[in-house]
This record gives structure tokens, C-alpha cells and sequence, in this order.
């Protein structure tokens, strides 16, 4: 069992003892010197339920504490905010690393288009051309990872000048007139 669907099991189970009849929701913390988990439904179900929600947030966080939970507290109007021992943050690093997909959540999938890169081809490749084709080839494989459908191209710009003068050097080379002479277009094609 993963910490995030412990803290859900554990908060679904205080909700129970609660009254609450309500799915918990769980995230990162936004203030990691708060906690590791941050749980900000009290605010809704205290509204719902015509109580205080700092105090129902209290009585939950009272009843939602596990073994895998260093400390459960209640900050600002509501917020139960959750720090996870050192064992269970261990333990959770352990099993994502015996998992192939380092235990990445599948969403719904979607078809997603990427185009990273865009190597001017009529100039000199940089580093920066590289960072780019890092960050689009990472954002493909990420996307795969959970789920989605993707097509990726790495887009190569400006192929212009560089094409007609090659193609413009393969006629010379091959005997063949630099322009085309009136007398050898055929009269149909004409205007």
C-alpha cells in the first residue's frame, strides 16, 4: 500500500467516525514546513455540515493519525496537514524504485502532440538546441509513462536556401540547364 492511499484509508476511515460521508482528498503539501500531505476538505464539509471547520478539522486529525504518520496537525481555518516518518517515506522510496514505472498514476489518455527541438538546419548546432531536445524527449516519454497517445517530431527549420542551392548544384552537375529554355517547355504547359 502506497503512503498516499494509507493517508486516504486513514482520513476515509476518521470522515466515517466523523459523520462525514464524503470521499477525502489528498495532495503534496503546498507548504512542505507543514507536512508532507495537506488534506483541504474541511472547509467544504464543514459548510455542508454547519460546523466550525478548524474544530472538525481538529476531531478528524484526532482520529486520523496511523503508524506511518509522524504527525498530524490542523493550520490556518482547516487544513490538516500530515508529515509521514522517515520509515514510511522509506518504505514508499523502496517500492518505487522495485517498480518499473517508479509507481506513476495512469490518467485518462489523451492524444498529445509534441514539437521540441527546431534545429535551425542552415546553421550551427548549440547546446541549446540539446536542452530543448532534452526537455521535449523527456515531456514524450513522461506522457507514455502514464498513459497518453503521443506523436513527437522534432520540427528541423529553414530548409530553403540551403535545399535550393543543392539542388541547383545536383543540375549543374548533372549536365542539366541552370533555367529552363522556352523551347524546351512543352506549348500545354504554358499560360
Amino acid at each position: 500500500m502506497s503512503v498516499k492511499s494509507a493517508a486516504l484509508a486513514a482520513l476515509a476511515r476518521a470522515y466515517e467516525l466523523n459523520g462525514l460521508k464524503a470521499e477525502p482528498f489528498i495532495a503534496r503539501s503546498t507548504r512542505p514546513e507543514f507536512g508532507d500531505l495537506q488534506c483541504n476538505d474541511m472547509m467544504r464539509l464543514a459548510k455542508s455540515a454547519g460546523r466550525n471547520p478548524r474544530e472538525l478539522a481538529a476531531e478528524v486529525a484526532e482520529t486520523a493519525r496511523g503508524e506511518e504518520f509522524a504527525e498530524v496537525s490542523v493550520a490556518g481555518p482547516g487544513f490538516i496537514n500530515v508529515r509521514l516518518t522517515d520509515a514510511a517515506v522509506a518504505a514508499e522510496a523502496t517500492a518505487m524504485l522495485a517498480d518499473g514505472s517508479l509507481a506513476a498514476e495512469k490518467v485518462q489518455p489523451l492524444r498529445t502532440i509534441i514539437d521540441f527541438g527546431g534545429p535551425n538546419v542552415a546553421k550551427a548546432l548549440h547546446v541549446g538546441h540539446l536542452r530543448s531536445f532534452v526537455i521535449g524527449e523527456s515531456l514524450r516519454r513522461i506522457l507514455l509513462e502514464i498513459g497518453h497517445d503521443v506523436l513527437s517530431d522534432i520540427h528541423l527549420g529553414d530548409w530553403g536556401l540551403q535545399m535550393g542551392k543543392l539542388l541547383l548544384g545536383a543540375a549543374l552537375a548533372a549536365g542539366w540547364p541552370a533555367t529552363p529554355r522556352p523551347s524546351s517547355i512543352p506549348a500545354h504547359s504554358m499560360p
